[in-house]
């Protein structure tokens, strides 16, 4: 009896621990920095905007939304920007369903990514992150993903997410402390940091899934009834021309899309005017960077066609 007793004891102790670690997880993975600003800019989908632009960190610093209505003359625009690296295409597909979902206002989505978002597979955080109620199917169909049960493991089973969530934290503590340094005041070097970043080198790659990401996407849009249009974010002029060739490749890829049209037009900001990395433009530069993306999407969105 006196063991049955120990054993219940042992198996019940066991199994609150068990909870407990798996709510410890599941508290790591939604306070995670990228998942909150996911959540964020969920709310902020289901504002009835005319204009979306959905994309990373190169659109959030090189496209001012207010200002950019009023170059539209008023029409509502939307700026749902997240990040290249922890969010990815991944991300977007699904902030473009949760527009689809929300926004019955919509006519227009124009995806922003710097080359750097295309150098990352599939990114599994970006997209539980920015799920929220949407299914899986496609993802599944993909092979992205395994199962309808793969977003709960990753919420309460996947125990990286407690150091992922506290490097996070750590990372952008130390990216306030080094905002002052920018390539616009001379404080950082793009020579040096071509040698010694290692983001910039992967530049020089392609995703192994990327390819079938923005497929899936281009896949998504069909008869939906809205213009979709791809434009290329900023990017340091320096790196433009030393990876030329992948970034053609890019380009290749993004011309054989038959519901998303590829705008052949770049915007490659010399040093004085980016920014604290190597595709966000300085704050001083944000009004002409959304001029250029203005004059650059003018045209398409008073056609009725692409």
């Amino acid at each position: 009896m006196h063991h049955k007793k120990f054993v219940l004891t042992t198996l019940l102790i066991t199994v609150i621990m068990i909870i407990a670690l798996a709510l410890f997880v599941n508290y790591s993975v939604t306070s995670h920095p990228l998942y909150m600003k996911s959540q964020k800019k969920i709310v902020e989908s289901k504002k009835n905007s005319e204009i979306v632009f959905v994309g990373d960190s190169s659109l959030g610093y090189g496209l001012d939304e207010v200002y950019f209505s009023e170059l539209v003359k008023g029409r509502t625009v939307s700026n749902l920007s997240l990040t290249a690296g922890g969010h990815s295409l991944a991300a977007t597909y699904n902030m473009i369903r949760q527009t689809l979902k929300h926004n019955k206002n919509v006519k227009f989505i124009i995806i922003m990514q710097t080359p750097s978002v295309w150098s990352t597979s599939f990114v599994e955080g970006g997209y539980y992150s920015t799920l929220n109620g949407l299914d899986s199917k496609e993802v599944i169909k993909r092979h992205f993903i395994e199962d309808q049960f793969s977003e709960f493991k990753y919420k309460y089973l996947n125990i990286n997410s407690i150091f992922e969530t506290y490097t996070q934290k750590q990372k952008n503590k130390r990216a306030k402390k080094r905002a002052i340094k920018t390539y616009k005041n001379g404080k950082k070097d793009i020579y040096k940091e071509m040698e010694i970043n290692k983001y910039v080198h992967k530049l020089g790659k392609i995703g192994a899934t990327k390819e079938i990401e923005i497929e899936m996407i281009d896949n998504l849009v069909k008869d939906k009834n809205i213009k979709v249009i791809y434009v290329q974010g900023t990017l340091h002029y320096q790196l433009s021309k030393k990876y030329n060739k992948n970034i053609k490749r890019q380009h290749e890829i993004l011309k054989r899309l038959k519901n998303i049209k590829f705008i052949e037009q770049y915007l490659y900001p010399k040093n004085h005017n980016m920014g604290t990395t190597l595709n966000h433009v300085d704050a001083t530069y944000k009004k002409t960077s959304t001029k250029f993306y203005f004059h650059l999407l003018e045209k398409y969105l008073e056609n009725k066609t692409l």
